[in-house]
């Protein structure tokens, strides 16, 4: 009788099947991650372009781009007794651009909840819901607040942070406007970028837009919005998603300083403020506004908070930085994107030259005083492709 013949693999060959296949992945899945992240990239820039090109829609309806803070098309409304509804002036300009990224039904909501503010007696009286710290997140008809919206157009798909806006969280963004190689209070003084305050030392005009015929520097050497990623938490220790506190002497080298070893701030650093990108509705430099003073990728900072020092107050964590310098950063390798004013989107690397950050604005070429820096951007190349009008033509 004649035997039959099994065939099987030994524990040797199945072991040496197993590596071959385990070496294989381990090569492939680098490739499939990359693969990923370029695709998260390209809908990164894609963001960004068409949010550009949204403002120079606004521009061509309004003969100017939306202001930063103190929008006109929100502060004309008044309560019964004159005054404005209550910190209407933080509107972002990213909500007056709400019409021109197809969200016209929430720009709407916004709208008709400031023609119901006449029906308040008084500004202080809490009539919208506006992402604002220790403001309600719901008006006094119950209504919800529209700026727990999360709006993929102002969120880039590489920030795992882009959270979703719910009762207790307000509306992230990644997208912020250059507001200029300056260290200032969100904006009252500070008009060297294409953030604009529609303010100037604290005095309001109709006159302070930015306008195309206003950036004298080019718009394709101007920057109008740049990459910043967003805080995990208020306690957020991150060297590039955190803001740490510190007491500011008007160089970019205090703010340096608080960058630590392994990606954390410093130990020094024992306080933190770390609300970067949590409101897109808010007209603060941190949440719609950066500078270009530390390269991208180096520590956020603040003094301390506009309205009070404690870490939360109300609903909402407290967004209203005290003297912010709020650095672009990001999750792409080596790097940043920026949008520039002409609608183009540029990737700028975080060694491109930023100058001298032991100078304060304006030093050493200019004597004057730092609050009233004209002239050439002191922090270089980055530096000054965040101006509009600093008589210099930089590219990146």
């Amino acid at each position: 009788m004649k035997k039959s013949t099994i065939f099987a693999f030994t524990l040797v060959e199945l072991l040496v099947v197993i590596a071959i296949i385990g070496v294989l992945i381990a090569l492939l899945l680098p490739a499939v991650q990359a693969a990923r992240e370029a695709a998260r990239r390209a809908q990164c820039t894609n963001n960004m372009k068409q949010l550009a090109l949204s403002f120079h829609n606004f521009h061509d309806v309004n003969k100017r781009f939306p202001n930063g803070c103190w929008e006109p098309i929100f502060t004309s409304y008044k309560c019964q007794d004159g005054a404005k509804p209550y910190h209407v002036e933080f509107y972002s300009s990213l909500v007056a651009d709400l019409p021109f990224i197809e969200q016209t039904s929430l720009y709407n909501t916004v709208i008709g909840m400031l023609s119901q503010s006449y029906a308040n007696t008084a500004a202080t009286q809490y009539a919208l819901p506006i992402a604002f710290s220790g403001v309600p997140i719901r008006d006094q008809n119950n209504a919800p607040s529209p700026y727990a919206e999360k709006i993929t157009a102002f969120l880039c798909p590489s920030d795992p942070n882009g959270r979703t806006g719910s009762e207790t969280d307000t509306g992230r963004n990644n997208y912020m406007l250059a507001a200029g190689d300056f260290w200032d209070w969100w904006g009252y003084t500070a008009q060297r970028g294409f953030y604009h305050a529609g303010r100037v030392d604290n005095v309001t005009d109709s006159s302070f837009i930015r306008t195309i015929s206003s950036i004298f520097d080019g718009t394709s050497n101007t920057i109008m919005f740049g990459e910043v990623t967003i805080s995990e938490s208020e306690t957020d220790r991150d060297n590039k998603r955190g803001i740490a506190r510190v007491t500011r002497t008007g160089t970019p080298s205090d703010c340096f300083a608080a960058k630590g070893t392994g990606g954390t701030f410093a130990a020094a650093i024992t306080d933190v403020r770390s609300t970067k990108g949590w409101s897109w509705s808010a007209g603060y430099w941190g949440c719609t506004g950066f500078t270009t003073m530390l390269p991208p990728n180096q520590p956020s900072c603040a003094e301390t908070y506009q309205h009070g020092a404690s870490l939360s107050e109300g609903t909402f964590p407290r967004i209203d930085l005290h003297d912010p310098l709020i650095t672009a950063s990001s999750y792409h390798s080596g790097g940043v994107n920026v949008a520039m004013s002409d609608g183009s989107v540029k990737f700028i690397s975080e060694t491109i030259n930023a100058g001298d950050m032991n100078y304060q604005p304006g030093k050493p070429a200019w004597a004057g005083n730092w609050w009233g820096y004209r002239g050439k951007s002191t922090y270089g190349v980055w530096g000054g492709l965040g101006t509009v009008a600093a008589k210099e033509s930089v590219t990146p």
